[in-house]
């Protein structure tokens, strides 16, 4: 074997990884099975946990959108005196992706020409405006300005985008254009003021929409204490609760059933590894006994065994997890996540040496005299 002509003795880290090398081309047949082992276990892992994965997290990125992580924070009645002064307090809030926040409702007209089209509710806006309204024209509005959403405008009689409205609280210009999507999309038949926030404005309805479905509940309760309000008892919360259990049940079935196919796969790989390894290192025993006799290591032996098995196992599992991948994506349409498919591969690879632990350890540990005696 080319493995056994290389020199024995003590060797170096460098002179140790060269023999390694020699070892891993020495023994085609070995490494091509812990290779074509690998590569199955991962091939395996990506079909069935990984195709779970994906479709976990197709599923939970329904589950997470935007409707499903907003919480409306409301006051009906008006008796809540729910003052717009805690508005920034809530947006600097960890969790919190964005807000929204208007006040009551008052119909408006074209200032210009009040006979054409008909009223349209508009309200104070007391924060930035969030992702789901788009200005589709115009610009962002100042303090005192306003913009309306694409139905208002038609029914203002505003064809050409351009003018102002007036109302009992307002009467100004009409900046742009918005569409408005969920969780707010009622907003686009209404027309939005920019106002600032003060003691004396109250607010109608807050919108805070998390960052994911785990933050709603602490949202849920931390909010409220942060509102600048006279009677909390009047204060009503609209939460995706449901939704919100929904996922962690999804999360918990899914998972659990990926991670034992998983946990399958790489068992049995272990196995197999394990096995072919110590018909391997069982053939070379004289090989080690000469080693041994000559003042190699038994640490030194295991690694000669170690290094060549990774080297088989790494062309193994970047074969998986290639041909894994491209699988997972031909039949789910997606892929699972980064660190789903870094860890597959990084998991075999340790379970494939792990697997030649115990027969390295077993050659290394035999009687040199006992190898090498002739009968």
């Amino acid at each position: 074997m080319r493995g056994a002509d290389v020199a024995p003795g003590r060797p170096g880290v460098r002179a140790l990884l060269g023999e390694g090398w020699q070892i891993f081309r020495a023994q085609p047949l070995v490494s091509v099975v812990t290779a074509f082992i690998t590569a199955a276990v991962c091939l395996s892992v990506f079909v069935t946990a990984g195709r779970a994965a994906a479709a976990e997290a197709a599923v939970v990125s329904q589950v997470d959108g935007a409707g499903a992580r907003t919480i409306r924070f409301s006051d009906p009645s008006g008796e809540a005196g729910l003052t717009a002064m805690g508005v920034q307090h809530v947006a600097e809030l960890p969790g919190v992706d964005w807000m929204l926040a208007i006040g009551d409702t008052v119909d408006v007209r074209n200032s210009a020409m009040p006979q054409v089209g008909r009223p349209v509710p508009s309200a104070a806006l007391f924060s930035e405006l969030p992702p789901s309204v788009r200005l589709t024209a115009g610009r962002a509005p100042r303090l005192e300005e306003a913009i309306a959403g694409t139905d208002a405008m038609t029914a203002l009689g505003l064809a050409d985008r351009t003018g102002g409205v007036r109302g009992q609280l307002f009467d100004g210009p009409v900046v742009g254009t918005f569409d408005a999507a969920s969780p707010v999309t009622e907003l686009q038949q209404s027309v939005l003021i920019r106002t600032v926030p003060s003691d004396d404005r109250l607010m109608r309805e807050v919108y805070v929409v998390a960052e994911t479905v785990a933050d709603v509940r602490t949202l849920e309760r931390a909010i409220p204490t942060m509102l600048h309000m006279t009677d909390p008892s009047q204060l009503r919360i609209d939460s995706p609760a449901v939704l919100v259990d929904l996922q962690e049940v999804l999360r918990g079935e899914l998972g659990d059933s990926g991670r034992q196919l998983m946990l399958l796969a790489l068992a049995s790989g272990l196995v197999l590894i394990a096995v072919s390894l110590y018909g391997a290192t069982a053939a070379r025993k004289r090989d080690f006994g000469r080693r041994r006799a000559l003042g190699a290591t038994r640490s030194a032996l295991v690694v000669l065994v170690l290094l060549p098995t990774g080297l088989g196992a790494l062309a193994g599992v970047t074969l998986g997890t290639g041909f894994g991948v491209a699988m997972v994506n031909a039949t789910q349409g997606t892929v699972p996540g980064i660190a789903f498919i870094l860890g597959v591969p990084t998991l075999t690879l340790l379970t494939a040496l792990l697997a030649a632990v115990p027969p390295a350890t077993i050659a290394a540990a035999q009687d040199p005299v006992r190898i090498l005696r002739v009968p």
